[in-house]
C-alpha cells in the first residue's frame, strides 16, 4: 500500500521534533501536529513506534484506533482526545494532560502515566495490564470494566472515580486517595491499599478481605 502524502509529512515533523529534543531545540523543530489530525481523518489510525514526541500539542485530537508503541509522550497535551480502541502500550505519558478523554477499549500495557491528569478520563473495558499510574490525578475517572491487574495507582488521587466490575489483581493502592470511589463488583485478590484512605468508597467487606494488605488505611 502506497504511503499518503499525508503520512509522509507527519512522518517528517515528527523526525524533526526527534531532532528538536535530542538536541535542545538547537536543531530540528517542535511538532505542531494539530492540523494533521483536524484535515486529515484518514490518520485516525496512524502507527507510531519508537518516537519521541515529548510536549507536543494534541487538544481534542482524534486517535480513534491509532498505535503509539514505545514512544515517548512526556507531557504531552492531548486534553479531551477521542482514543477509542487505541493503543499506547510500553509507552511513557509522564506528566501527561488527558483530562477528559475518551479512551474506551484502549490498550496501553505497561504504559507510564505517572502524575499524568487523567481526570474524568473515560477507560471503559480498557486493558492497562501493569501500567504505572503512580500520583496520577485521576479523579471522576470512569475505568469501569477495566484489567487493572498489577497496576501501579500508589499515591494517585482517584476520589470518586467509578470502577465498578475493574480487574484490580495486585493493584497498588499504597496511599492513593480512594474516597468516595465506586468497587462494586471489582476483583480487588491480591490488591495492596496500605495507607489507602477509602472513606466514604462503596466497597464490600469481602471485597476488602480478599486485598493482601489493610495496614494504615482509612475505612471510616
Amino acid at each position: 500500500m502506497r504511503e499518503s502524502l499525508e503520512d509522509r509529512e507527519l512522518k517528517q515533523v515528527v523526525l524533526e521534533h526527534s531532532r528538536w529534543l535530542t538536541s535542545q531545540g538547537r536543531e530540528g523543530r517542535q511538532a505542531q501536529l494539530e492540523p494533521f489530525f483536524a484535515y486529515a481523518p484518514q490518520l485516525l489510525a496512524i502507527e507510531i513506534a519508537e518516537m519521541d514526541l515529548g510536549d507536543s500539542r494534541l487538544p481534542l485530537a482524534d486517535l480513534r484506533y491509532a498505535r503509539v508503541i514505545d514512544s515517548q509522550l512526556v507531557r504531552v497535551d492531548l486534553y479531551g482526545c477521542q482514543g477509542y480502541q487505541s493503543c499506547f502500550s510500553r509507552s511513557n505519558l509522564t506528566g501527561a494532560q488527558l483530562e477528559g478523554a475518551n479512551l474506551t477499549e484502549t490498550i496501553a500495557r505497561r504504559t507510564v502515566f505517572d502524575q499524568a491528569n487523567l481526570s474524568r478520563t473515560v477507560f471503559s473495558r480498557a486493558d492497562l495490564y501493569q501500567a504505572s499510574l503512580r500520583g496520577a490525578d485521576l479523579r471522576q475517572a470512569c475505568l469501569a470494566g477495566a484489567d487493572l491487574g498489577q497496576c501501579d495507582f500508589s499515591r494517585a488521587d482517584l476520589r470518586g472515580a467509578d470502577l465498578t466490575g475493574a480487574r484490580l489483581t495486585r493493584a497498588d493502592f499504597s496511599q492513593a486517595d480512594l474516597r468516595g470511589a465506586v468497587f462494586w463488583d471489582a476483583h480487588l485478590k491480591g490488591a495492596r491499599l496500605l495507607q489507602a484512605d477509602l472513606r466514604g468508597a462503596h466497597i464490600a467487606k469481602r471485597q476488602l478481605a480478599l486485598a493482601s494488605t489493610l495496614q494504615g488505611a482509612r475505612l471510616e
